[in-house]
């Protein structure tokens, strides 16, 4: 039922689209089947085509204006089988499509690379922040008053960080928890046994970074193996060239100058001056570290999509030519024959399926469904 519902919706789909009428008692490309002042269209051999496309891995551009008549699909002994090599090197292999136990017939899922693994981020252990955008304020508020002044101001202050919040897409801030390994406990830590907090975000520009917001610890002593084990999960985890952290001028012993011991230590972790950087009236000094080749730094993850956007066409196969003179409207299909190709090899795995179904024994089913499909195309048609 599902896939006699689609193929209607698909035909109804194909009926609705703008095209001229071409008689359809008469053979296509004839002078009957092209309407007046138009040439008949030339003929291509779309099958053969395709094969030849799949053998080059790209699309292939024809020679020829695409026929506004869709070719007929023909059935796997009217064409001869791909070559070897072909088949091999077809990402959607007949092989590979997988045929239901109902009859439907559908490819194989893509394979997902493994999540990155969690590397050794030294002397600290990383937790996310259990906290709800209304109330992360607060917890901030409660976690920074441990930290020495001169650190939390040498960070983007608490107002920028909620600012980024708003942010819910994939440029979203990640808020961790740090919590030395050596007095570890089995609570959940919270803003008041932390020791220490990293927030940072992805960040696309004309490059794609790791952008560090904030880094404090409550022990200044700690400062280092911080900085150590957030660069390791950010490595690890985010598809990043380089990390950037801002270090902003604030009142340092009276005076409005950096935090050296705060920068010193960034120095010594592989951070260098990248470019001198101002907002709402006060300077700030930007730090890069590129990636290094692993063992140096982790491996970048694959960079997966959320989203993917895949193409189809509409294929009419087993039709009967009307004997009435009646005519249909007929669009243009998609001139792309690496798509004609997939097209063609998923058609030919569902006939093998269904034949294969019929050798089994279930002979009934199989005429059930040929003679439901048939009908279904006679009314639509």
């Amino acid at each position: 039922a599902a896939e006699l519902s689609i193929l209607k919706e698909s035909v109804q789909a194909r009926m609705q689209g703008a095209g001229g009428h071409w008689a359809v008692d008469a053979p296509l490309g004839s002078a009957a089947a092209t309407p007046a002042g138009l040439a008949a269209p030339p003929s291509v051999d779309v099958a053969a085509a395709a094969a030849a496309a799949y053998s080059q891995q790209r699309p292939l551009v024809p020679s020829v204006p695409p026929s506004p008549v869709p070719p007929s699909l023909p059935g796997p002994s009217a064409q001869e089988p791909l070559p070897a090599s072909v088949v091999a090197e077809t990402p959607t292999d007949a092989a590979a499509i997988l045929p239901k136990a109902d009859g439907i017939v559908l490819a194989p899922p893509k394979q997902r690379p493994p999540p990155p693994k969690d590397p050794d981020t030294g002397a600290f252990v990383l937790h996310p922040v259990a906290a709800t955008i209304a109330d992360i304020g607060e917890v901030f508020k409660r976690y920074v008053a441990r930290v020495d002044p001169k650190i939390a101001r040498s960070m983007e202050t608490q107002e920028s960080l909620l600012e980024a919040l708003e942010d819910e897409g994939t440029g979203a801030p990640e808020w961790f928890w740090l919590v030395r390994r050596e007095g570890q406990a089995s609570a959940v830590p919270c803003p008041m046994s932390a020791d220490g907090l990293a927030v940072y975000r992805l960040k696309r520009m004309s490059t794609t970074i790791g952008q560090l917001l904030h880094l404090s610890v409550v022990d200044g002593s700690w400062v280092e193996d911080a900085i150590d084990a957030v660069k390791a999960r950010m490595f690890a985890w985010l598809p990043i060239r380089s990390i950037r952290a801002t270090l902003w001028f604030n009142d340092v012993d009276g005076e409005f100058a950096l935090n050296k011991d705060f920068e010193a230590c960034f120095k010594k972790k592989r951070f260098r001056w990248f470019q001198l950087t101002n907002s709402k009236g006060i300077r700030g000094q930007v730090m890069n570290s590129p990636r290094q080749e692993p063992p140096e730094d982790p491996a970048a993850p694959a960079e997966e999509f959320a989203i993917e956007v895949c193409l189809g066409q509409v294929w009419l196969r087993g039709c009967a030519a009307a004997s009435n003179g009646a005519t249909r409207l007929i669009s243009s299909c998609a001139w792309n024959l690496v798509l004609a190709s997939a097209c063609l090899r998923h058609a030919w795995a569902r006939d093998e399926a269904e034949a294969k179904a019929v050798r089994s024994g279930d002979k009934e089913l199989a005429a059930a469904r040929g003679r439901a499909k048939e009908g279904l195309v006679k009314g639509l048609l």
